[in-house]
């Protein structure tokens, strides 16, 4: 899956040519995160929507537990080999969209899960924060928010650690952001600091490597809509699970 960045659509970013690294490419396996999207979206029923579906792996997952997914991607030619697989009673459980952040349309409160795995890369900042704010209006009091990101946390991206953390000291809004160099890089301080703002609770943090490149570290949070309750909650200092996998 190759997606255009909005602020480079004339030039072809270096870290978009075919020897990319491997955390922009599909995904082969499921992650820690992706795992647990799966198994709530076929818990709790409703509609779930896999965005930047790729080959389908996340959506399969869930559909095999009983959901009811809308996979959605700029090329939905990647997942046309999983739907000749499908049983049909799973087939008839999905929908596949052709689409991408941040022009897609969902009725308000509509969606059980949302699953964003390694797509706001992709996303200037004010696009970051509209899509944020989008994922809390479709999403139900009760749903949950499965997003995990690239961090600046990988060998490919060394040469850009100093110049990250300098950034970060200077209290840039967007320390990682990209240019024609290297995608739009987030850290769960910043990950974490925008689902506040656009009106989430964190129930969740994990740290993991890429299942295919474990020098490639990956921030992903479970988020619930805020609600005036949560908020009364949040004042009593929730519990907040974090879990570092290693390979």
């Amino acid at each position: 899956m190759l997606m255009s960045f909005p602020a480079l659509r004339a030039l072809q970013p270096d870290w978009a040519m075919p020897e990319r690294p491997s955390g922009l490419g599909l995904s082969p396996s499921l992650d820690p995160l992706t795992h647990r999207f799966a198994v709530w979206a076929g818990r709790e029923g409703g509609t779930s929507v896999d965005i930047g579906c790729g080959g389908g792996i996340a959506a399969a997952a869930a559909l095999v537990r009983g959901a009811r997914v809308v996979a959605i991607d700029p090329d939905t030619s990647n997942i046309e080999p999983l739907l000749a697989q499908l049983p049909v009673r799973q087939r008839a459980h999905l929908r596949v969209l052709g689409g991408r952040l941040p022009t897609l349309q969902f009725e308000s409160a509509s969606l059980t899960a949302i699953h964003a795995a390694r797509v706001l890369h992709l996303l200037e900042g004010n696009e970051i924060r509209q899509s944020l704010r989008q994922f809390r209006g479709w999403l139900r009091p009760d749903g949950r928010l499965f997003i995990s990101v690239l961090t600046p946390h990988g060998s490919h991206w060394a040469g850009f650690h100093r110049e990250y953390a300098r950034r970060c000291e200077n209290d840039e809004v967007w320390p990682g952001a990209a240019d024609s160099r290297r995608p739009h890089l987030l850290d769960q301080r910043v990950l974490q600091r925008e689902l506040t703002r656009a009106g989430f609770r964190v129930d969740e943090l994990l740290d993991f490597p890429l299942a295919w490149d474990a020098t490639q570290m990956c921030c992903g949070i479970v988020a619930a809509p805020q609600t005036i309750s949560s908020d009364s909650a949040a004042s009593r200092g929730p519990a907040r699970r974090y879990h570092q996998i290693r390979r």
